[in-house]
């Protein structure tokens, strides 16, 4: 299986990633397997530690007291959800049944199979769009306030694989690298939004970006960037298809690094 996400993908396309990862990528999974029932009205508690799919039932988002989605058989419940505050996620009807999928040992699954990566970050990074559009109605203000700038010497780190940030940043100047798990995967042009699936989803970085050459950035935090995106539509496009080209990239250098990996030059890992 070969997931690669392009350019022309939406929010509606997270239904189809998702499906495919629980048909194709979980059923390999081999590690700690949780199950829980959601009676209606009691609320799932997470903690960050799993990955929860919807086994049978009912499961309703709620954000603020507000039900804003209900997921049904299939439905992942992954780091996308992470950074919202007040949201839970209750039982109706006659419950829900779940499964949890530690978060430690799919990460193992992930290095051991490069498509099983390749079809989560496809996943992941469409869940940005997906969780724009159900959260962009929940907080509305008239004029985001004006972004900060900030400049990086040649070698300097402007954000680092492994941390979790509400920060997004945009390239004003300069040249910088993509570096994942010591390796180069991608570069960052000049205009370019990087950073936003972490702060979006509040999952962690997945790669450093490092400048190769003076540069300075403009840098939101993911509130007002919210607030930017509303006002924006048009940004909201080039956000995507930046996230789009930055993953392409990257899959493809996953795809070589994993064939080296093979051939025993080098090892390739995820976290």
């Amino acid at each position: 299986m070969e997931t690669t996400l392009h350019w022309h993908h939406n929010p509606n396309d997270f239904d189809t990633l998702s499906k495919r990862f629980v048909e194709e990528v979980l059923p390999r999974f081999t590690g700690t397997v949780r199950q829980r029932f959601v009676p209606p009205g009691e609320t799932l508690e997470m903690n960050g530690s799993s990955l929860w799919v919807v086994k049978d039932g009912h499961l309703d988002v709620v954000v603020n007291g507000r039900a804003i989605e209900t997921l049904t058989a299939g439905g992942v419940l992954g780091p996308w959800f992470g950074a919202t505050p007040g949201i839970s996620f209750a039982g109706i009807e006659r419950g829900c049944h779940v499964v949890g999928y530690d978060n430690n040992e799919l990460s193992t699954l992930f290095r051991q199979a490069a498509s099983a990566l390749q079809s989560w970050s496809a996943m992941v990074a469409v869940s940005a769009a997906r969780y724009f559009s159900l959260f962009s109605a929940l907080k509305v203000k008239a004029v985001p306030p004006p972004p900060k700038f900030r400049s990086f010497s040649p070698g300097e780190v402007i954000i680092k694989e492994g941390e979790f940030s509400q920060e997004v940043l945009c390239l004003v100047d300069g040249d910088a690298d993509v570096i994942a798990h010591g390796a180069k995967v991608g570069k960052v042009k000049q205009e370019e939004i990087f950073g936003a699936l972490a702060a979006l989803t509040g999952a962690r970085r997945m790669a450093s970006v490092v400048a190769s050459k003076p540069s300075t950035c403009m840098v939101f935090e993911r509130d007002d960037f919210e607030d930017l995106l509303r006002s924006h539509t048009a940004l909201m496009s080039k956000l995507f298809e930046d996230m789009a080209r930055a993953m392409h990239e990257a899959n493809a250098t996953i795809a070589v690094l994993e064939e080296e990996k093979k051939g025993g030059e080098k090892r390739w890992g995820f976290i």
